[in-house]
């Protein structure tokens, strides 16, 4: 076997991506420069194949690109918004061209890519601007550049002076409710008087004022006689939670249940007055089984849009 024989068969971690130009891309590099640990090493991108490790030859690869993406045409893409996930990453989403991404993607894991492709989650286009490890900081950085992007925020303190019914969800599987709560919390306290406003009044948002929205507060959002037993589970003597005080008209249980909680501190859930988990294990569905079905209908929703 010859040397560049030899050479041909090393194993190389090649991905393929997408380099945007914007005017104001400057803006992106801002918010890089200061949340995100690869700001230095590469400049705004769109990530369409994963980094993967094969022997395949370049020529190979090159033509395999060019065969798959025949016939796309350029294409505008605009940002906006600035998303956050499980593992503390900032997104930069897509929101014109996302289509033709996606296309892309799935164009380029054919043929000899194929095997690469991760099929547990669903590609969503996006410029990465972040990786904060620590959660307070991770939860500033998420305001701080949703502010940045154009997203906005609601002026929840004002909707509250005015008697809005203010609820707290969230709007993807990935997310903790908790953390939603707490960026609740710290912007109710954004230049207030302290006494303002509570942990008390956030943990409502997210319990009694979502049955009130859907007119169901004489059934759900609260544990009283008469109400549906609908339950968390979680475990109190998680060191997380402590101190827990309650005397005197003071307490610090909601509060530290905010600031300091996750989801995995819950360990049982009720329905109904059924569990539906017990000991953090589905009892009722097969997980397996309903997390595969979920990401084949996740897969066809973003092919379609």
């Amino acid at each position: 076997m010859s040397l560049d024989e030899r050479k041909e068969e090393k194993m190389m971690k090649r991905s393929i991506i997408i380099f945007p130009k914007f005017r104001n891309i400057e803006k992106i590099q801002e918010i890089r420069k200061k949340y995100d640990p690869l700001y230095n090493c590469i400049k705004p991108h769109i990530t369409v194949v994963f980094p993967f490790e094969s022997n395949i030859k370049t020529e190979e690869l090159e033509k395999h690109v060019k065969q798959a993406l025949k016939g796309i045409k350029p294409f505008k893409i605009r940002l906006k918004g600035i998303t956050g996930t499980i593992d503390n990453y900032l997104f930069l989403n897509v929101k014109e061209g996302n289509d033709k991404i996606i296309e892309i993607h799935d164009k380029l894991y054919t043929g000899i890519l194929e095997k690469f492709l991760y099929r547990k989650v669903t590609y969503i286009p996006h410029i990465t601007v972040g990786k904060v490890e620590e959660i307070e900081e991770f939860e500033i950085a998420l305001e701080e550049t949703d502010l940045e992007t154009g997203a906005g925020i609601a002026n929840i303190k004002y909707c509250l002076s005015k008697g809005v019914n203010v609820c707290i969800g969230t709007d993807w599987g990935c997310t903790d409710i908790w953390e939603v709560m707490r960026v609740a919390y710290y912007l109710l306290k954004l230049n207030t008087e302290i006494e303002s406003f509570t942990a008390e009044d956030v943990f409502k948002m997210a319990t009694i004022n979502g049955a009130k929205a859907f007119g169901e507060e004489r059934r759900i959002g609260i544990i009283e006689e008469g109400y549906n037993a609908d339950l968390v589970f979680i475990n109190k003597n998680n060191i997380k939670l402590f101190p827990f005080l309650n005397r005197n008209g003071f307490s610090t249980v909601i509060h530290n249940l905010i600031m300091a909680g996750s989801e995995s501190l819950i360990e049982h859930v009720m329905v109904d007055g059924s569990f539906i988990m017990k000991d953090r294990h589905i009892v009722n569905i097969n997980e397996k089984e309903i997390n595969r079905a979920y990401i084949e209908i996740l897969n066809k929703i973003v092919k379609g849009i």
